[in-house]
């Protein structure tokens, strides 16, 4: 019997759809909006009719799923082509009563051969026969994209390693170039035109640019495998021609790259990506179960240098349960900046050796009195030691929400921020409050601080001119740097 399997894609009512989903899976309140979130799978092996039943009810609902036959997978490749990841391949994708056989290459796939049969004895026959034909030919066989992709990829682990040691040295790239172009590899002539780039003068730029952007369009099969059709929605940043920094935004589900925590666990397997140093997630995926197992085992991962989570701050009482990640905190050897968007941050979880910067994003502080008006994240004191090189701290409040001059001033007395040499406060969306500005020449902290930086912020010309009264007065650092009027 022929079965599917179902995908949430998207759709205007959120609540609805979990409902739907809790329904037809028994599953609980957070598992069933980390499908709706993620675009995850909501039912496996479904039979064909109760397929289209259940994508009827979602249909009357406004949302949207992806409804695929379940399809056993074999890849036939040369391991020993010069073309490597780009080669031209073969996928046998085997279902209960039928098989399709397809060509292609890593990430474009064309309409393949299908056939149908009585039995599915007799498809098993015809899939034996087709391996022995693969043998014959000298092929080798895989279960899926990515596992073809590292087999025909050049890998030196101490080269690598080197690199991610040294990001912002210039001699290891050029030494793994070479390595990998002695290999064949089509990453090291990207890695030798991406050097060229770094020295190259201004006249010789723009030619060096249109050459790396027509290499990296001939070779997208061989750098970015199953992600080819999406790499463009990764916001990707490059150096010395490895993938240097990432976002993951909620990409739409694609039967060739999966949903958004299938395209994170892809882009952390890629070669091209082995040295990455900055990574960001959407706040969609935040809240996936399987987040932060997928974070922790990724050596990519433990050698960040940067590390942003979420794009979007909802407003105080709408928060979602975030998990602490407190697992994943000491496998960042290497972390340098956190960004957080989050009214709840896990700030008591958090633990560092090597955090220099801390940039949070909020939605005001409340009115509430006292310590226990702060976000949940901030309420517990902070074992001593525990971010022992935090020196600069950016808080951005959006939304426009009140900030509580009161509880601003008891965030900065916490014991953790007691490093904090560096402040900038941003309010993207609002005028800074003008008795927020007349409480800063009373917190001890900020006449401690080596800079103040307002200069994101809009504010009145009487809370201009107080600011500047204050630093006169040696109650701000001289290195302050004055929000605009507005």
């Amino acid at each position: 019997m022929e079965t599917y399997r179902i995908r949430y894609l998207d759709g205007s009512h959120a609540i609805q759809a979990i409902k739907l989903v809790r329904e037809f899976t028994a599953l609980g309140l957070r598992e069933a909006k980390e499908i709706v979130d993620g675009g995850g799978v909501i039912l496996d092996g479904v039979a064909a009719a109760e397929a289209r039943r259940i994508a009827d009810q979602f249909g009357q609902i406004g949302a949207q799923v992806e409804v695929e036959r379940t399809w056993r997978t074999m890849l036939a490749f040369d391991p020993h082509d010069p073309a490597r990841g780009d080669q031209q391949l073969e996928r046998l994708r085997v279902g209960e009563d039928e098989l399709e056989l397809e060509r292609g290459e890593l990430g474009a796939w064309t309409g393949g051969e299908s056939e149908g049969f009585a039995a599915p004895e007799l498809v098993e026959r015809r899939v034996v026969e087709l391996l022995g034909d693969w043998q014959a030919r000298g092929l080798a066989v895989a279960e899926d994209e990515l596992a073809v992709l590292e087999r025909v990829s050049a890998r030196e682990p101490k080269l690598e390693q080197q690199l991610r040691d040294n990001p912002e040295g210039v001699e290891a790239p050029q030494i793994y170039g070479d390595w990998l172009q002695a290999r064949g590899d089509a990453r090291g002539q990207l890695i030798a035109l991406h050097c060229a780039l770094e020295r190259a003068d201004e006249p010789d730029r723009a030619e060096l640019e249109a050459r790396i952007d027509e290499f990296v369009a001939a070779h997208a099969s061989h750098l970015f495998g199953p992600l080819r059709q999406v790499s463009r929605d990764l916001d990707l940043r490059w150096r010395c021609g490895m993938i240097d920094s990432a976002f993951v935004g909620p990409l739409a589900w694609t039967r060739l790259a999966g949903g958004s925590i299938e395209v994170l666990g892809a882009l952390l397997r890629l070669p091209v990506a082995a040295c990455m140093t900055k990574l960001g997630l959407a706040s969609a995926l935040l809240g996936r179960s399987d987040l932060e197992p997928l974070l922790i085992n990724s050596p990519v991962v433990a050698s960040l240098r940067e590390l942003e989570l979420g794009d979007t701050v909802r407003a105080p009482g709408h928060s979602r349960n975030r998990p602490l990640l407190a697992r994943l905190w000491p496998r960042l050897q290497h972390l340098r900046r956190l960004v957080l968007y989050e009214q709840r941050p896990p700030l008591r979880s958090l633990h560092s050796t090597t955090l220099e910067q801390l940039e949070l994003h909020l939605c005001g502080l409340p009115q509430s009195g006292r310590l226990h008006g702060l976000p949940d994240g901030l309420q517990e004191p902070f074992v001593a030691g525990r971010l022992p090189r935090l020196r600069s701290l950016i808080l951005e409040f959006v939304g426009g929400f009140e900030v509580e001059p009161s509880v601003f001033a008891e965030v900065l007395s916490l014991p953790d921020l007691a490093g904090i040499r560096q402040l900038e406060l941003r309010f993207p969306d609002s005028v800074i409050p003008h008795d927020l500005v007349e409480t800063f020449a009373a917190i001890p902290k900020l006449g401690s601080l080596e800079r103040l930086d307002l200069s994101r912020c809009a504010a009145e010309r009487r809370s201009i001119k107080a600011l500047v009264d204050a630093r006169a007065r040696g109650r701000l650092p001289v290195e302050l740097r004055l929000p605009r009027p507005g």
